[in-house]
């Protein structure tokens, strides 16, 4: 009993309770991992805002980051998801 009032005492968002895994924030983002093994990134406020489609992903840095895909092929995205190069 004294354990389920400390861990109710511990806050948990929904946000990392759904997620396989959850990165730090970087420049207000995370990255996550779904049931699937894909990831995106989610806000603060625990709102996807990149799918859950990728093979990996990195921490933003400078308004980017580095993806790859289920082929192997790498990515340059912006903080909306837009690819802004493929290599």
């Amino acid at each position: 009993l004294l354990v389920a009032v400390v861990l109710s005492l511990i806050p948990m968002s929904y946000a990392s309770a759904q997620w396989k895994y959850k990165g730090t924030y970087s420049e207000g983002l995370a990255s996550v991992m779904d049931d699937n093994d894909k990831w995106g990134f989610i806000d603060k406020t625990g709102e996807v805002v990149i799918t859950c489609q990728w093979k990996s992903a990195f921490p933003f840095r400078k308004g980017l980051t580095n993806v790859k895909d289920a082929d192997g092929k790498e990515y340059i995205i912006d903080k909306t998801g837009k690819i802004v190069k493929s290599f």
